[in-house]
């Protein structure tokens, strides 16, 4: 598990605006424009140290964000809450069907898919749950939405039912309240298929966003859900200045995966330039949030 230095931590949680323009000149290798971000990652950049609305942070919770799907109307795909708990001994795998699903609610990769409960060895599973907590997850990414966030561990339903389940999962890029372009991925699971990801317009045209998508020849097939998750989209997206709205189809069902704020830590390095100047274009950057309620 990595560990980070008191200064680092020091400067994550007391100078971020400093902690900041390290952190992009380290990527960029050029300063940060804080006064006048000038470009779409700049943008990102300034939104992380100047808009920490209290509501980025409850939608970054991937527990705390089901109160704002239901606000929102869309608690239809929500997924199945078995429960959460703020210690792993706590969850009782006794009760929990064959096949389930643990995850931390802050930050990335802290899942645990279980296929079959008949196998599964519960010390070695809540030793591994409880390593998550001892992570802060974004200091090295500058994401300051994770700095606080109380740590729980959510058990939700396994969403396939066998392993010839279609799983695909489609990313809707947001800006100031509106999708703008679709990301479709199968590389959460690929289960020996080949990992792809390709962008779609709204009205599900091919537009090659990244780079070498070209080599993913085979179209996909319109989603059944398309306007469902379009709608969903817009409207959990219109407070936000950026995020993006995840969702997974299963079997014809639409399901809510998870609202992002800073994709790659705000680093779009597989993403074309003219990909980037247009989505610069669609950002507006808002006023300072300066309530204190921020996070």
């Amino acid at each position: 598990m990595h560990s980070h230095s008191r200064l680092q931590q020091f400067f994550f949680y007391h100078l971020r605006p400093i902690y900041t323009r390290l952190r992009y000149y380290n990527v960029f290798g050029k300063p940060l424009n804080l006064r006048q971000p000038q470009d779409f990652e700049q943008k990102l950049f300034w939104l992380s140290v100047y808009y920490r609305h209290p509501l980025i942070e409850q939608c970054a919770d991937k527990y705390r964000v089901r109160e704002y799907i239901n606000k929102c109307g869309c608690a239809d795909i929500l997924n199945t809450l078995y429960g959460a708990y703020d210690n792993a001994q706590d969850i009782p795998f006794s009760s929990l069907p064959n096949r389930f699903v643990v995850k931390s609610n802050r930050g990335s990769g802290d899942n645990f898919f279980c296929l079959d409960k008949t196998s599964l060895h519960t010390e070695g599973a809540i030793s591994l749950f409880e390593s998550w907590r001892e992570h802060t997850y974004g200091i090295d990414t500058a994401e300051y939405q994770y700095a606080r966030m109380p740590f729980k561990l959510v058990v939700e339903r396994y969403l396939k039912d066998n392993e010839n389940t279609n799983w695909m999962e489609y990313q809707f890029f947001c800006f100031n309240g509106k999708p703008a372009a679709i990301l479709v991925r199968n590389d959460l699971e690929t289960n020996g298929a080949q990992p792809f990801a390709m962008s779609y317009s709204l009205d599900w045209q091919r537009q090659y966003l990244r780079e070498g998508e070209e080599q993913f020849t085979q179209p996909l097939p319109r989603p059944a859900t398309l306007e469902k998750m379009i709608d969903y989209a817009t409207r959990l997206a219109e407070p936000f200045p950026h995020v993006r709205v995840d969702f997974y189809e299963v079997n014809g069902k639409l399901y809510f995966g998870e609202l992002t704020f800073s994709t790659h830590g705000n680093v779009f390095e597989n993403y074309k330039t003219t990909t980037l100047e247009h989505w610069n274009q669609l950002l507006t950057v808002p006023k300072k949030y300066t309530a204190r309620d921020r996070y």
